[in-house]
This record gives structure tokens, sequence and C-alpha cells, in this order.
């Protein structure tokens, strides 16, 4: 009997890192951020690996206009475990007419969507990377 209760705990006790690991993302991921509702929508490296840029939609819950931080959404975990935010101005479509660049805050009035690109200019010794969002959850890696 001892023996049944000792394989159990082991088990236990094996199994608990699994279960305590969180799921990996799926996309579109949906998370708040101030008053403002984020759809992270994906990401892809560009061909030369220099850049990641990611894609997302945002939409102002806010009952008054606000000046909304998008360096605040997202920062870059790197291989040996820096983390910075953009470092690069972000491009913002607000009615489907095309990007412009905007530079730290931008204003989004009350149930405004907007969608939005974040450039990351990537160094070569910078991989394998991790995207983190703001309550510090992290991407699986991103090679």
């Amino acid at each position: 009997m001892r023996f049944y209760v000792t394989l159990v705990l082991l088990l236990g006790l094996c199994l608990f890192p699994a279960l305590a690991e969180s799921k990996p993302w799926s996309y579109p991921l949906t998370f708040q951020n101030q008053d403002v509702e984020v759809r992270l929508l994906n990401w892809e490296l560009t061909r030369d690996r220099k850049n990641l840029l990611v894609h997302a939609k945002l939409r102002s819950q806010a009952k008054e206009s606000l000046y909304f931080d998008w360096k605040s959404l997202f920062r870059l975990k790197t291989g040996s475990g820096n983390s910075y935010s953009s470092n690069y101005d972000a491009l913002v479509d607000r009615n489907g007419s095309g990007f412009t660049r905007t530079v730290n805050e931008f204003s989004l009035a009350p149930r405004e969507r907007v969608q939005i690109m974040i450039p990351f200019l990537l160094g070569e010794d910078e991989f394998p990377l991790r995207l983190i969002l703001p309550d510090d959850r992290e991407s699986v890696e991103i090679r």
C-alpha cells in the first residue's frame, strides 16, 4: 500500500510543473490594457530577420477621448534575458485608408477602433525571442 501511495505522490509531483505552465497563445489573443481592448492578431519576421512586426487591433472602451501609450503593449525578451519595448515608431490605421506613423502616445476617440503595427528592430544575437504582454505572459520562442 505504501508503494502505491508513494508512486501516486511521485507522479503528482512530476505532473505538477506541466500543469503549472501556461498554454501557448492562440491567435487572435484578446486582452485589456488601460481602457483599451487589444486583439493581438499575429506577428511576423521580415525576410531578412532584422525586424519583428506585431499586428494588433485596438478598441477604446473609454467614455471620453484618451491618450494611449502603445509602447506599453508589448516587450521583447531576448535569448540573453534582456527585454525592451519597440525602438521604432508604430504605424496606425484609423479608417482603412493606410498607415500613418505615430510616436509614443496617440489619441483614441470613445469606442474608436484602429489597427496598429509595432516594429521591433532585431540584432543577430538576440534570437531566440519571446513577445511579452503587459501582464508578463510570454509567447513561445521565436527563432
